[in-house]
């Protein structure tokens, strides 16, 4: 920030009423002259720069409405969405056509610093090197994981070790700690206890899928939908900004791809599905605890309106899945991205 700030001051000292203006051409030639002084790129190389490019790319996109947008300072898109960093490099390969394995995140300087929250998005564009940073904080990601999983503990200690967790009709005794799951599981959230309670936790925006296909491919609406996107391909490849949904019909295959597969619930089969901030509230005249989210979806309820399951299958170069190129199927809300073409029955 000392150079910024540095930078601005000779710019404004040097502007003939002291104020800086970006929309003064003479202006911002005042601007060229101090940032070449400090061996800076100009303005207008800035602007044109393979990252500024894709960050324009980006934020005019349907993917970015509700979740990322333009940041006072260069190289940086805000996260209004809080949305996280697997979620981003999503946007970044499917916008840009990059391939997700092509995209490094990296951590910010000092990770041991739970203020850290700025990561860095690092991927070809254009033939040269972007860099774009995502103004994560405490409510994004993983971040927002530890943080809620230390506050549930924190209110289990208070109450003296053990609580008991009411969801719909069905209660959790001695509940004695929750724990993030780790791996490719349906569950994100373990809570011990009795009987253990599986909680998947998604963000509000509903950018993250319930599930993949791999597993059920064979069912009859997964297939259909999987040969009549084959069908609007050429050779079996998808091609960029060729993106198709489909609305699920069977209650069954609905439940299946939000609550996991499996006769009993555990790590791949949820009883709770959370999207946004999750918090525990105490009811005082039952003296149970209930889990509070913004929107929350209790087994067996179906997720309905913008976080209806559907199928959906979207452009990642170098994937392959159900003999498609470049094609990523998944169940995910509907509210997943609205660009996405309809193919009917």
């Amino acid at each position: 920030m000392e150079v910024i700030d540095k930078i601005l001051s000779e710019w404004s000292f040097r502007c003939h009423d002291g104020i800086v203006d970006m929309n003064d051409p003479i202006k911002l030639s005042v601007l060229d002259e101090v940032l070449n002084e400090y061996g800076l790129e100009s303005f207008n190389e800035m602007k044109t720069s393979p990252t500024n490019k894709a960050i324009d790319a980006i934020l005019s996109s349907p993917e970015a409405v509700d979740k990322i947008s333009y940041h006072s300072r260069p190289k940086r898109v805000k996260n209004i969405g809080n949305i996280s960093n697997d979620s981003f490099a999503d946007i970044i390969s499917n916008v840009l056509d990059i391939a997700p394995e092509e995209i490094k995140i990296i951590p910010p300087k000092g990770q041991d610093n739970p203020s850290s929250r700025n990561f860095a998005f690092k991927f070809p564009y254009q033939g040269k090197e972007a860099l774009i940073v995502l103004g994560l904080d405490k409510s994004v990601g993983t971040d927002i994981e530890e943080y809620e999983i230390n506050n549930i503990n924190n209110v289990i200690k208070q109450e003296g070790g053990s609580i008991n967790i009411q969801v719909g009709e069905s209660i959790y005794n001695n509940i004695t700690k929750v724990e993030k799951i780790i791996g490719n599981k349906q569950a994100d959230f373990e809570f011990f206890g009795d009987q253990n309670l599986f909680v998947q936790h998604k963000d509000l925006n509903g950018s993250q899928q319930y599930s993949g296909i791999y597993d059920i491919s064979s069912d009859p609406e997964v297939k259909a939908f999987v040969d009549d996107v084959k069908s609007n391909t050429k050779d079996g490849v998808l091609q960029p900004r060729q993106n198709y949904k489909r609305k699920i019909q069977s209650d069954e295959l609905k439940a299946l791809a939000c609550y996991g597969r499996g006769t009993e619930f555990g790590k791949d089969k949820v009883q709770v599905i959370c999207f946004g901030n999750i918090s525990l509230e105490k009811n005082e005249d039952s003296g149970n605890f209930e889990i509070k989210s913004p929107k929350i979806f209790i087994h067996p309820s179906v997720p309905s309106g913008d976080y209806e399951p559907y199928m959906y299958v979207t452009y990642r170069t170098g994937m392959n899945q159900q003999n498609i190129k470049n094609a990523r199927f998944g169940f995910y809300p509907k509210k997943y991205y609205n660009a996405a073409r309809e193919i009917n029955l």
